[in-house]
């Protein structure tokens, strides 16, 4: 089920709910005002008739006050009694006098209501002097009564019931009824066709990211953007974050065919050179031993460069992959000795020496520092023409250890050094100083400082050397 039909049963649900509440409440409130209508008709008649039973002769009464039947027979009294209640009565108001006992005196005959029973609990409030209403039901046809007390010097003498048809509210009760339901349907209907409206509109947004993940997966076009509507609401918010993943997915993807692309003109270069010597050496099986040997040094040292490419390659993978780092307690001052140690004796032509090495701790992989250490230093040697300088130094500063490896080296252009850390960038001088590297040793060494939560820096200057500052938090 669709997100829009969803959400469209869900306004048509809430309309029907609340429609189940407040129907019964508008049905019930305007028969309380039909019945209170019906009421307030009977009053006038039985007020009408209570008048002129306060002077009715007392020959009529009993000993007690009150109007009784005597047996079966009426008296002529109450005979009396019941021809002058015809002026009250009329075909659809039926008029009665009940003695204090509930039993009927006197009726109009003109009425064409049926009289019916007195319910036992309307006596108890009309002893008391109050009018009491109830409602009885026959052949189908509901009746409304009143039963209002005759005042006496005690208790009340009798009571006068007026009653009538309730045909002419039954029958707008019908129609509200019917409007009702009828209104209630209608508004169900019609919330959910402005439900699936509304959801619609808004949710066509969302429609429009998709058909654009759609495209771009079957395109791998990540030029393309969604349109901006400028909106602060959740959809505006979604098509911006949409866009600014498209921004990554494009400067990911591009920096990936540039990587596929740089790295097979990287391997093509040793390869070439391997395949090459292979073929003269083919071709000159009685050549001279030198140039044979010659020719094998050239692939040692292709396979060498290739075997030190693929191990780059495979740390930028790592990296790439997000693999985290085992970290322990690392002597950093201990470190730097070790790197400085085993580095000399290759050294030739270039000073290289230790600065001032204070002690430092790290929480850090000993491995990896490792390697961040010599691809510093040996980037420092290799730049740095025959007399030069490279000094390596560390520094305690506060909860930072900073470790710097300085060179009296070229020396980079200010132009390139925004790129140094991009994969197989290598600036003019230097490649043309030195073909065996690939321009992803700092790209591995910014990678090792990051994993370590610390920060690289480089300052350089052309002809006048380069000095790079890795900082990572001490311990």
């Amino acid at each position: 089920m669709s997100i829009r039909l969803r959400l469209a049963l869900g306004y048509a649900g809430v309309f029907a709910f609340l429609s189940m509440l407040l129907f019964p409440v508008i049905y019930f409130t305007v028969e309380k005002e039909l019945l209170e209508g019906a009421d307030s008709s009977l009053v006038s008649p039985s007020q009408q008739l209570l008048s002129s039973l306060q002077g009715y002769p007392k020959s009529l009464a009993n000993a007690e006050g009150g109007w009784s039947m005597a047996g079966n027979s009426q008296p002529a009294g109450d005979r009396r009694l019941s021809l002058d209640l015809e002026q009250f009565g009329s075909p659809g108001l039926l008029v009665e006098v009940l003695d204090s006992n509930g039993r009927l005196v006197a009726l109009s005959s003109r009425s064409s209501v049926a009289a019916m029973p007195v319910p036992n609990g309307a006596f108890a409030p009309a002893w008391w002097g109050r009018s009491a209403s109830f409602t009885a039901t026959s052949d189908g046809v509901r009746y409304r009564f009143l039963l209002t007390p005759i005042p006496g010097e005690r208790e009340p003498r009798g009571f006068v019931l007026a009653a009538r048809s309730l045909e002419p509210e039954d029958s707008s009760l019908s129609r509200v009824r019917d409007m009702l339901l009828g209104g209630g349907v209608l508004g169900i209907l019609l919330a959910g066709t402005i439900g699936w409206l509304i959801a619609r509109r808004r949710l066509r947004p969302i429609e429009e990211i998709s058909e654009t993940a759609q495209a771009i997966a079957l395109s791998r076009g990540f030029s393309r953007r969604l349109k901006e509507r400028g909106t602060r609401d959740e959809v505006g918010r979604l098509t911006a974050t949409f866009n600014e993943m498209l921004d990554s997915l494009e400067e990911a993807y591009s920096a990936q065919r540039r990587f596929v692309a740089d790295a097979s003109h990287e391997l093509r270069s040793p390869l070439t050179s391997i395949r090459s010597n292979i073929e003269i050496l083919q071709r000159t099986l009685d050549a001279p031993a030198e140039d044979r040997a010659e020719a094998l040094a050239d692939v040692a040292s292709e396979v060498d460069r290739l075997n030190k490419l693929t191990s780059e390659l495979l740390l930028l993978a790592r990296a790439d992959a997000g693999r985290g780092m085992e970290m322990s307690r690392v002597a950093l001052h201990d470190l730097v000795r070790d790197v400085h140690k085993q580095l000399q004796p290759s050294v030739k032509g270039v000073t290289f020496e230790l600065g001032p090495i204070q002690q430092a701790e790290v929480q850090g992989n000993h491995s990896w520092l490792k390697q961040l250490l010599l691809i510093l230093a040996d980037n420092a040697l290799k730049y740095t023409p025959n007399g030069g300088s490279v000094r390596v130094e560390l520094e305690r500063e506060s909860d930072t250890a900073v470790l710097k490896v300085q060179d009296s080296g070229i020396g980079i252009p200010q132009s390139d050094l925004p790129h140094i850390f991009d994969r197989f960038y290598r600036a003019d001088k230097a490649r043309a100083r030195n073909e065996s590297g690939a321009g992803l040793g700092l790209s591995i060494a910014q990678w090792i400082t990051r994993e370590h939560s610390g920060e690289i820096e480089v300052h350089s200057e052309v002809g006048q050397g380069t000095t790079i500052a890795v900082r990572v938090p001490a311990v």
